[in-house]
C-alpha cells in the first residue's frame, strides 16, 4: 500500500502522473524489518559481497504494491493465479515464486538490491502472493523450477493472522529523501551560477579582429551593398562582406594583404591598406547610367534655369511649352495628357481646380534641387492628374550654398541648415518673368518615429509680351508624421492656397482664388504580408473672378489598398482605389446654367504592373491602369449647358518596357503603350520610344531617348479647353557629358520638345568648373519660349 499527498492506493501506477515535490512525506505499507533502510552505510562485508555482484550481469528491480491473497481470493483474483515467472535464469512453471528450489531461491535472493536482510527472509513468503517480481537477465542458475503444490483450505485462525499482517506499517521515507533533496538544490543553484561565469569568460575573451571602412563615390554619397572582399598575400580569401545603407562595412580580418570593392555602375577597385587604420575608399560610379532622372549635380551644372526643362531630359518625359503666358509649360510621361502630369512640389500636390494653369509659373529660376519621376503606375493613389505620371522636386539643399547669376537670367539664392531645420531663399528675374520664394522646413526623428513640417510660399510675375501679364502666387504647409515599427504608419496634412490675376491684349482683367485641404493616412507592412491601406480627404475650393464668374467646391474622398510583392525573378504591385466626388457650386449668372445644384459620382481605378527580371540584366515591365481626369471649374462650367452630372476623361492604359543593363556602362530601354480615352474626349494615344545611357569612359557619357506618339483624340462634348494638343508628335534627346571631377565639366543637348504642340529643335550647353575650394564658376546657355538666355555664374557651397 502507497500513501502520497493524503491518498492511500495499491496501485502506484494511480499515482504516477502526480508530481513529486522534494520534501514530500510518504509512506509503503511493508513489514518494517523487510524494508531496507538506504540511510545507512553499508558494511564493509556487504560491500565486498557486493563488489563482487557488481561483475555479474545487471539485474532490474521493480517495486510493485505487494497484495496478500487468502485462500478463497487465488480462486477468483487473476493476480493470485499461478503465473510464470523467470528467476535470474530458473524458469517457473505452474505455481508462484514459493515453489523455487535451493538454486532457484539464491538465485533470486535479491542481495545485490537488499544486502541487509538475512539469508532466511529473502524470497517469497510462505503464503504464495503475487508479487509481480521480475528478475531478469542473470545467468547462474540452471534448474529448471518445479510447480508449487495448491494451497490448503485457510482456517479461521489462519484468515485472522492474514489480516494482522495487512494491518498498515508505515516507514517514514523524509529522512532518505530530504538529504538527496539538500545536493538537488545545491545543483539548482550552483548550476545557472556555473553556467553565468562560464559565458561571461566567454565575453571575455578578445574579440576577433577586424578591418573597418567607409565607401563612397567620387560626388561623396554612400555606396550600400558593395562587394567588399580581403586577400592575404597568398591571393586567399579572408572575409567579404557587404556595405551597409550608410556605405560602412566591417571585415573579419586583421590586416589583410589586399581589399578588393565591386559594386554595381562602379570601377572596380583593389588597394593595399594601412595596418590598423580604417579603410576610406572612394570608387568611381557612373551615375548617369545608374540614375534615370537628372541628379543634384546634374541640376548644378545643366543650363537650365527652369526645372521643367532639366526634368525632361529623363526618358519618355514630354516638355509642352507655349508660347503664350497661360497656360505655361507642362510636362508628362510619355505625353499621356496635353494638360501635364501631376506636379508635387516638396511634398504637396499642385491641384490648380479653377483652370489647371502651369505649376511652374511661380517657381524661380534655379531653385531645384532634387527631382523625381514615376509613369502612371501610381495614379491610382493620386487620382485626378496623375494620369500622366507624377513630376515631384523640391528645393531644400542640406547645405550652406549661395549663388549669384548674371546675364540673361539674374539669380540670388541662399540656404542654410542647422541641425534638423533648413531654410532658403531665392530671387530670379529677366525680360520676361520675376519670381520668389521663401522655404523652410524641419524635421524631428528617432526610434523610427518623424516628424516633418514644410512650409514655402512663391510668387511670379509673367509677361510674354507688352500687350498680356500673368500675376501668380502659392504658399503651402505641409505637417507629415510617421512612425515606423513592423508596419509604417502615417499621416499627413497640407493646406495651401493658391492665386492668379492676368489680362491679354487689352482685356478686363481676370482673377482666381484657389485653396486645398488634404488629409492623408495609411500603414504599410514592413514584414510578412507586403500591403499597404490608405485613407484620403480632399476640399479644393475656388473662385473665378470673370465676365462670368464662377465659385464652386470639389470634394474627394479615397480608399486605396494593395500590395508590392517582391521576388527573386518578378515583382508584383497591384491595387485598387475608391472615390467619392462630388461638385458644388457654379457661375453666378443664373441665364448661363441649366443646373447648378452640384452633381457627384463614383469610380475604382484598380491598377496592375509586373516586372519580370530573370537575370539582374534583363527586365520586362508591363503595366495596366486605369486613370481619370477630371474637369476643371472652366472645363465643366465655362460653357453653358452645365450637365447635372460629372463628365470626366475615362482612361485605359497599357504599357511595356523592356530593359538591358550590364550593370556597370550600358542601359538600354524599348516601350510600347496604347491609351483609350472616353468622356469629355474620345479617342486612342499610342506611342513608342527607346533610350540609351552609356558611359563611354570614365569621362565621357551619352544618354539619349526618343518618342513617337499619336493621338487621335477629339473633344466629345463642347468645353472650354487651353491646353495644346498635338495629333503627331516626335521628341527627343541627346545629352552628352564630359566630366572630370575636381577640374571640369562640360555639357551638350540636342533635344526637340514641343512649343505649342508643334516640333521645337535647339541645342544647348554649359560649362562648370571649381575656381577655389569652395566656389564654382558655371556659364551657360539654354533657349527658353523661342528666346535664348546666356547666363555667367558663381557657386558657393560648404
Amino acid at each position: 500500500m502507497l500513501r502520497f499527498a493524503g491518498r492511500d492506493s495499491d496501485d502506484p501506477r494511480k499515482l504516477a502522473k502526480r508530481s513529486l515535490p522534494i520534501l514530500a512525506r510518504f509512506g509503503i505499507q511493508s513489514k518494517p524489518k523487510a524494508f531496507a533502510n538506504f540511510t545507512l552505510h553499508r558494511h564493509v562485508a556487504h560491500d565486498r559481497s557486493a563488489g563482487r555482484l557488481r561483475n555479474r550481469r545487471p539485474s532490474a528491480v521493480l517495486l510493485s504494491a505487494r497484495r496478500i491473497c487468502s485462500g478463497d481470493q487465488r480462486q477468483d483474483d487473476r493476480c493470485c493465479q499461478p503465473s510464470t515467472h523467470r528467476c535470474y535464469g530458473v524458469e517457473e512453471l505452474e505455481g508462484s515464486s514459493a515453489s523455487c528450489e535451493a538454486t532457484a531461491a539464491a538465485a533470486c535472493s535479491g542481495v545485490q538490491s537488499q544486502p541487509l536482510r538475512p539469508d532466511s527472509e529473502i524470497g517469497p513468503s510462505s503464503e504464495g502472493v503475487c508479487e509481480g517480481i521480475s528478475c531478469v537477465g542473470a545467468a547462474s542458475a540452471s534448474e529448471t523450477a518445479r510447480a508449487a503444490p495448491k494451497a490448503a483450505p485457510l482456517s479461521a485462525a489462519a484468515h485472522a493472522k492474514i489480516r494482522r499482517q495487512r494491518q498498515s506499517q508505515w516507514v517514514d521515507m523524509v529522512p532518505i529523501i530530504a538529504h538527496p533533496s539538500e545536493e538537488y538544490v545545491k545543483a539548482w543553484i550552483l548550476g545557472p551560477l556555473l553556467w553565468t561565469l562560464v559565458q561571461t569568460a566567454a565575453q571575455a575573451q578578445p574579440a576577433a579582429p577586424l578591418s573597418v571602412g567607409s565607401l563612397r563615390d567620387q560626388t561623396g554619397a554612400a555606396v550600400s551593398g558593395a562587394l567588399v572582399r580581403a586577400f592575404n598575400s597568398a591571393g586567399a580569401t579572408l572575409a567579404e562582406t557587404r556595405t551597409s545603407d550608410d556605405g560602412t562595412f566591417s571585415l573579419a580580418a586583421a590586416a589583410p594583404a589586399t581589399v578588393s570593392v565591386e559594386c554595381d555602375y562602379c570601377v572596380p577597385v583593389t588597394m593595399h591598406p594601412q595596418p590598423s587604420e580604417p579603410l576610406a575608399i572612394v570608387v568611381h560610379r557612373f551615375v548617369a547610367v545608374m540614375q534615370r532622372a537628372p541628379s543634384r549635380d546634374d541640376l548644378t551644372a545643366l543650363p537650365y534655369a527652369h526645372v521643367e526643362s532639366a526634368m525632361s531630359l529623363a526618358p519618355y518625359v514630354v516638355l509642352n511649352d507655349s508660347s503664350a503666358t497661360p497656360p505655361g509649360p507642362v510636362i508628362s510621361d510619355r505625353g499621356l495628357s496635353a494638360g501635364g502630369g501631376l506636379v508635387v512640389d516638396s511634398g504637396v500636390p499642385i491641384y490648380d481646380v479653377t483652370a489647371n494653369l502651369s505649376p511652374f509659373v511661380s517657381v524661380p529660376s534655379r531653385a531645384t534641387q532634387h527631382v523625381f519621376l514615376s509613369d502612371a503606375a501610381s495614379a491610382f493613389r493620386y487620382g485626378d492628374r496623375a494620369d500622366a505620371g507624377i513630376a515631384s522636386f523640391d528645393t531644400q539643399d542640406q547645405r550652406r550654398a549661395a549663388l549669384a547669376v548674371g546675364g540673361g537670367d539674374r539669380i540670388l539664392a541662399a540656404g542654410s541648415t542647422a541641425g534638423s531645420f533648413s531654410g532658403n531663399a531665392f530671387l530670379s528675374n529677366n525680360a520676361l518673368e520675376s519670381r520668389q520664394r521663401l522655404d523652410a522646413d524641419a524635421n524631428i526623428s528617432g526610434l523610427g518615429d518623424s516628424l516633418d513640417a514644410t512650409v514655402f510660399s512663391e510668387r511670379g510675375s509673367n509677361a510674354a509680351d507688352s500687350s498680356s501679364n500673368l500675376l501668380s502666387s502659392f504658399s503651402a504647409l505641409r505637417v507629415s508624421l510617421e512612425r515606423t515599427r513592423a508596419q509604417r504608419l502615417y499621416a499627413q496634412l497640407i493646406l495651401d492656397h493658391g492665386s492668379y490675376g492676368a489680362s491679354f491684349y487689352g482685356s478686363n482683367e481676370t482673377t482666381a482664388y484657389w485653396s486645398d485641404v488634404n488629409l492623408r493616412a495609411g500603414v504599410e507592412s514592413m514584414s510578412g504580408l507586403p500591403f499597404f491601406l490608405e485613407a484620403s480627404f480632399h476640399r479644393a475650393t475656388s473662385d473665378w473672378a470673370a465676365l462670368e464668374p464662377i465659385a464652386g467646391s470639389l470634394t474627394q474622398g479615397q480608399v486605396s489598398a494593395g500590395i508590392a510583392l517582391r521576388g527573386r525573378q518578378s515583382d508584383l504591385v497591384a491595387g485598387v482605389s475608391a472615390f467619392d466626388i462630388a461638385y458644388a457650386g457654379g457661375p453666378s449668372q443664373s441665364s448661363y446654367a441649366l443646373n447648378t445644384s452640384g452633381a457627384s459620382t463614383s469610380l475604382v481605378t484598380p491598377s496592375l504592373e509586373y516586372r519580370w527580371h530573370p537575370g539582374r540584366r534583363w527586365s520586362l515591365d508591363s503595366l495596366a491602369a486605369s486613370t481619370f481626369r477630371l474637369p476643371t471649374f472652366l472645363e465643366r462650367y465655362g460653357m453653358p449647358p452645365v450637365s447635372d452630372i460629372v463628365t470626366f476623361d475615362r482612361n485605359e492604359l497599357f504599357q511595356t518596357t523592356l530593359e538591358y543593363t550590364d550593370l556597370q556602362r550600358l542601359r538600354a530601354s524599348l516601350t510600347a503603350y496604347r491609351q483609350r480615352t472616353n468622356g469629355l474626349d474620345t479617342g486612342t494615344l499610342a506611342g513608342n520610344g527607346a533610350s540609351l545611357a552609356w558611359a563611354l569612359s570614365t569621362h565621357f557619357s551619352i544618354r539619349s531617348w526618343f518618342l513617337r506618339m499619336t493621338d487621335t483624340r477629339v473633344q466629345s462634348m463642347p468645353y472650354v479647353r487651353i491646353a495644346s494638343t498635338f495629333p503627331v508628335a516626335a521628341v527627343g534627346s541627346v545629352w552628352l557629358t564630359y566630366e572630370n571631377e575636381g577640374h571640369l565639366r562640360a555639357d551638350a543637348i540636342l533635344r526637340r520638345d514641343l512649343l505649342d504642340g508643334n516640333g521645337f529643335n535647339h541645342v544647348d550647353a554649359s560649362l562648370f568648373f571649381p575656381v577655389a575650394p569652395h566656389a564654382e564658376v558655371f556659364i551657360g546657355s539654354d533657349v527658353r519660349e523661342q528666346r535664348r538666355f546666356l547666363d555667367v555664374g558663381m557657386r558657393f557651397e560648404r
